[in-house]
């Protein structure tokens, strides 16, 4: 099986890009807008701005995809196929959650439009309407972090056997994954608190720019297929 080293550029340069898309839809587009108290009304204001945003998140889950494609062939290598169909397996699920996520998002937009146009009777209507749907935005959306999370466990478990990084970075990214999925479930019982999705953040940023100067280091795989 034919490994190349400079494959882990490309699976860094895809981690950053994701980390930098996560920050930009979140942070910057989607999440000033979705999480607002108006939501419904200043939704349809910033038309350009949310369906960029579900665009760009789209390729965010796509790029998660493609890492799980690239990464397939080294996982495999170490554990018979095992590894590898689990994370794919994981990030398939991901994306296609992420699909209905922003699908719901995209109704929200089209429900705010009808809501600012609306006359005073059907606005009372409209707004119970766009209330369900921010809440059921928000169940998916914390069943595609779960998912992610599960997606996350079994790559930094992979990369911590298969030794293609550094074990240190393996290793963080295995106790940020569950500092993750503990603040996720908190999320579902309860509010749960956004810092604790910033050790996962940051050791992403650090495998990326790890990857992305140095390769895989594929010593350790090669000698486990000899």
């Amino acid at each position: 099986m034919n490994l190349n080293p400079k494959t882990g550029r490309i699976v860094g340069f895809l981690f950053l890009a994701q980390f930098i898309l996560g920050v930009l839809v979140n942070m910057f587009l989607l999440g000033p807008i979705i999480f607002d108290e108006d939501f419904l009304t200043i939704t349809s204001s910033n038309t350009t701005t949310v369906i960029t945003a579900t665009l760009l998140g789209i390729v965010l889950s796509g790029a998660g995809l493609g890492i799980a494609i690239i990464l397939k062939p080294f996982l495999k290598a170490y554990n018979n196929n095992n590894l590898a169909l689990w994370y794919l397996g994981f990030t398939i699920i991901s994306f296609t959650i992420t699909i209905v996520d922003n699908t719901i998002i995209l109704s929200i937009l089209s429900m705010s439009k009808e809501y600012v146009n609306a006359n005073a009777p059907a606005t009372q209507y409209l707004q119970s309407l766009g209330s369900l749907l921010y809440e059921m935005r928000s169940w998916i959306h914390m069943m595609d972090m779960l998912v992610g999370g599960l997606s996350l466990t079994v790559l930094y478990y992979g990369l911590y056997h298969t030794k293609l990084i550094p074990r240190v970075l393996s290793g963080l990214g295995c106790i940020a994954v569950i500092i993750m999925l503990g603040n996720v479930l908190w999320s579902i019982y309860d509010t749960g608190l956004m810092i604790l999705y910033l050790p996962v953040g940051l050791v992403q940023v650090g495998v990326s720019i790890w990857l992305i100067i140095k390769g895989f280091n594929l010593t350790h795989l090669m000698s486990h297929n000899q």
